[in-house]
């Protein structure tokens, strides 16, 4: 069997420059602009911040990004999350997650436990938790172009399906008295422990898959104005080995219960808006929509467009 060599014309080197080569180390997980609605996703033992916000012991959501939208098959993730608190101070839920980017894609389903050691989870908290999950990774030969066109490689459908596991720690507290006091919190994890070389399968082909372990960090701070009103800024760092250290941040404000915008950046040139909306204020159930979009000041071979990324929330106080 010939080694798969892309064209330039068919816009593929890149993604397998980003996906195969373990050499450069590049981030094979997807980034999301609005990455704390993501918090459970990303650290394994956190709190999602809609506990950390309006103290709701029950929380799901449904999301979706679309990535450089002037690449005809751009990055695009779709992703849905659900969490319940325990009266025993325990934290379960689970996550389904696909993304698919170009030739390359995987799916992958979660379950997730995490424990509060803590006198009172609404003032303050250390988190342990895990995830576990089985993912099925792929890649569509037929996406791609070879140095000798009749490889059998360029029909065929690689598949993999492998467990994976997620280790994070987290932890938060209160500042000021028990009516909408600050809080501060933050973590690291590592949401993919299983970083190896896996190679993908189609009948008698076979094709190295290189993963490497992604190692994430994330804090953040309610300031809260008064009863319905808060700024957040936050950071989510990101290392891969014999990779620079990426970092974003980002501020939110809510000028009142209902709605919130947001502004940010990255240590790579990103930036990004966001607005929200949110149904039912801090009442005992609320309905979130949010939006961001953003882009990049440095231009990699060609402007790739902006990205788009849109979340729905449902958040309820059970007692």
């Amino acid at each position: 069997m010939s080694h798969p060599l892309p064209s330039f014309s068919n816009g593929w080197l890149f993604v397998l420059l980003v996906v195969f080569t373990a050499p450069l180390a590049a981030q094979q997980l997807p980034f999301f602009a609005q990455y704390r609605e993501y918090q459970t996703y990303l650290n394994p033992g956190s709190i999602s911040s809609d506990f950390l916000r309006g103290e709701y012991n029950f929380s799901a959501g449904l999301s979706a990004r679309r990535q450089w939208m002037k690449h005809p098959r751009s990055p695009f993730t779709q992703f849905a999350r659900v969490e319940y608190i325990t009266d025993r101070r325990l934290v379960l839920g689970g996550h389904f997650i696909n993304d698919q980017t170009g030739p390359t894609g995987f799916t992958g389903g979660y379950v997730r436990i995490a424990g509060i050691i803590t006198d009172d989870e609404f003032r303050r908290g250390f988190m342990i938790g895990l995830s576990g999950g089985l993912v099925q990774y792929r890649l569509d030969g037929s996406e791609l172009e070879f140095v000798q066109g009749n490889d059998p490689v360029d029909r065929s459908q690689f598949t993999r399906m492998l467990p994976d596991v997620g280790f994070g720690v987290f932890g938060y507290t209160s500042f000021g008295g028990y009516s909408n006091p600050d809080k501060l919190y933050g973590g690291v994890s590592v949401p993919q422990v299983f970083g190896r070389d896996l190679t993908l399968t189609a009948g008698d082909a076979e094709l190295p898959y290189g993963r490497v372990n992604h190692f994430y960090g994330t804090l953040g701070y309610y300031k809260f104005l008064n009863d319905d009103s808060y700024i957040e800024p936050s950071l989510w760092f990101r290392y891969l080995p014999n990779a620079p250290v990426s970092a974003n941040f980002n501020v939110r404000y809510a000028p009142m219960s209902t709605f919130y915008l947001g502004v940010g950046g990255g240590l790579r040139g990103q930036y990004q808006f966001e607005a929200g909306l949110v149904l039912g204020g801090y009442s005992d159930q609320s309905f979130r929509i949010g939006y961001a979009v953003g882009g990049s000041l440095r231009q990699y071979g060609g402007d790739l467009g902006m990205s788009h990324e849109l979340n729905l929330s449902y958040s309820l106080y059970s007692g």
